[in-house]
């Protein structure tokens, strides 16, 4: 018997889930609840990925040069072979997503706002039923997709962007700025981003990895001194971009009889905070789970990475100082092409054994004695 599942959240997760069900043909009842009226250019995610995937022949910019800088010194710039540094507008998205979940058995249904998860009782036919602004849905699986909230994490990564319309065109749009100007305190690193769209239109994002969530328009103070740095004259902004995501969230339980997804269902990277490609992956498992498989599980965890990434960012934690340099050590040392197999979560043994030659030994050392102890809300 094919079953009825209901996706909580029409975002990059849940809309991902629909579109591996659609490509798997399942014939079961899919819906879709979103909060949102109408779908709009809300983000941009980025990531690395060779040029045959399907998402960097989707996304419309990409890069094969990124620079790296602290201090706005010692200026690296990355060069790949294999890979490029991909942008994707939330809009392409969301539209081509829509264009693959378009069939009679799938349902999105928009400006809906969930108010409760219930299991159904004895009596009733189904095992879940959600409340929502708009009646009683029923369901056999629920995938809950939503970030409600934030939650403990070592670090919180808070960005501030806005895509605008430049006077005079840009020297160079070869190459993305990634991790420019780092600086650090005792709490936190920050950095900005400038992804060059065309020669007259760019992305300006300061970004900043901090102990405790910081509201990321404390960053808007930023953009004028970023148009200083890089000598741009603002003519129009486009759109604004913002979020705050958490960096090694404490893992947290699967709710009984729901299955999680994006953020909550641990698809965030946590020693970058990059997740698309992740995402992506996660909603393949997750569909092929359920059509084959009655107990469908969350993103399968990779348990040595999640390990060393964890570590890595309790390093960074306790000292941001050490992380810009770790950063910097990263980029200057690592080949450009181990870099970004490394950053898009497809590593291998060598080039992790690579990455841990490219760091200082001692600091980790240290936190691996002193790795018991909690730290989170310190």
């Amino acid at each position: 018997m094919t079953k009825s599942i209901t996706i909580l959240g029409g975002g990059c997760a849940g809309l991902a889930l629909a579109r591996a069900l659609s490509d798997i043909n399942y014939r079961g009842r899919v819906t879709i609840l979103d909060s949102r009226r109408d779908y709009a250019n809300d983000k941009t995610w980025c990531f690395w990925a060779k040029p045959n995937n399907l998402w960097s022949q989707i996304a419309p910019y990409y890069w094969q040069k990124c620079l790296f800088s602290a201090n706005n010194h010692n200026n690296v710039v990355q060069k790949y072979r294999k890979y490029q540094y991909c942008c994707l507008p939330s809009d392409i998205y969301y539209q081509h997503c829509l264009n693959l979940i378009d069939k009679p058995n799938i349902k999105l249904l928009t400006n809906v706002e969930v108010q409760e998860i219930r299991p159904g009782e004895n009596a009733q036919p189904f095992p879940s039923y959600i409340e929502t602004s708009q009646g009683l849905i029923s369901a056999d699986i629920v995938v809950d997709t939503r970030t409600e909230s934030i939650g403990n994490a070592l670090l919180y990564q808070s960005f501030w962007g806005q895509e605008v319309e430049l006077v005079e065109p840009i020297g160079s749009f070869d190459t993305v700025r990634l991790m420019c100007n780092m600086k650090a305190d005792h709490q936190s690193i920050s950095f900005y981003y400038l992804l060059p769209l065309n020669e007259s239109r760019v992305l300006i994002e300061p970004t900043i990895f901090c102990r405790k969530v910081l509201p990321p328009t404390q960053l808007k103070y930023v953009f004028e001194e970023i148009c200083h740095i890089e000598n741009i004259n603002v003519k129009k902004i486009l759109r604004q971009e913002s979020a705050v995501l958490p960096m090694g969230s404490e893992y947290q339980r699967q709710k009984t009889g729901v299955i999680q997804g994006g953020i909550a269902g641990g698809a965030l990277r946590s020693s970058s905070g990059y997740g698309f490609l992740r995402i992506q992956s996660w909603a393949e498992q997750c569909a092929y789970s359920i059509a084959n498989n009655p107990n469908a599980n969350y993103y399968s965890r990779k348990l040595f990475q999640e390990k060393m990434d964890r570590l890595f960012l309790r390093v960074i934690r306790n000292n941001p100082r050490l992380g810009l340099y770790n950063f910097m050590q990263l980029s200057t040392h690592l080949n450009p092409d181990i870099f970004a197999s490394f950053m898009n979560d497809s590593s291998t043994f060598y080039q992790w054994l690579q990455v841990v030659r490219a760091l200082p030994k001692w600091p980790f050392i240290k936190e691996l004695v002193n790795g018991k102890r909690p730290i989170y809300n310190q």
